[in-house]
């Protein structure tokens, strides 16, 4: 392992044993509850060597999926919003089923919360991770990538989401960004392509308003 990959296995880590990940992405529930609880991956109480091989997957995973970031934010501005989304499309499907062919993961469908909720949240919170470490991407190359790349989507965010909606200017934009929203009780109710997509439309409709980039709606974490 060269020092880049130790890099990335080191951000991984500690994101797998951070409590609020474990909480969505792992079976934390026990006795009459667990048939209920559904998670990404089994209990992360149970077989350690499967965690470290998850940690291992994952390295190997996405070490190419920051090159091919990093591959994105040098194509022209204007278009690179559309090759991110379509390579994001690439990469849920992709890394559900390797991790699913590996035995690595829970068996979900894709037309469930727990793909478009739970998994997107996964795959976004480590891009994010990832894509913000000085040693990984250059700052001058992430004030690039910031522009395109999703927000992880979850209560936190749509209620910062629709606090910022009312100090917008243009009405018509207001009244159809509360349409949009209006589907989402819980992270649950994201359990579609479509779902999931009108959510981060109006992230980056909020967002490009107040000129800022749409990963920034995270501040809901400092501001709560």
């Amino acid at each position: 392992m060269n020092h880049i990959e130790a890099v990335i296995a080191r951000r991984i880590k500690f994101i797998l044993e951070k409590q609020a990940f474990i909480s969505f992405a792992f079976d934390t529930h026990k006795g009459r509850y667990r048939k209920l609880k559904k998670s990404i991956f089994p209990s992360k109480t149970g077989n350690k060597n499967q965690i470290l091989e998850i940690n291992k997957f994952l390295v190997d995973y996405f070490s190419n999926v920051v090159k091919n970031v990093l591959e994105i934010c040098e194509s022209d501005p204007r278009s690179a919003r559309l090759r991110y989304d379509e390579y994001f499309r690439e990469i849920i499907r992709e890394l559900h089923r390797k991790l699913e062919d590996s035995g690595l993961c829970n068996k979900f469908n894709e037309d469930t919360p727990i793909f478009w909720a739970y998994f997107t949240k996964m795959v976004n919170i480590i891009i994010y991770d990832l894509i913000t470490h000085n040693e990984l991407v250059e700052t001058s190359k992430f004030h690039k990538i910031k522009w395109f790349i999703h927000a992880p989507i979850d209560n936190k965010i749509i209620s910062e989401l629709r606090r910022r909606i009312p100090s917008l200017e243009d009405l018509r934009k207001m009244n159809e960004i509360k349409k949009m929203l209006k589907f989402y009780k819980r992270l649950d109710s994201i359990d579609s392509e479509e779902s999931y997509d009108q959510i981060q439309r109006a992230i980056r409709i909020v967002q490009d308003m107040r000129d800022e980039p749409p990963i920034y709606i995270e501040d809901a974490y400092s501001l709560t």
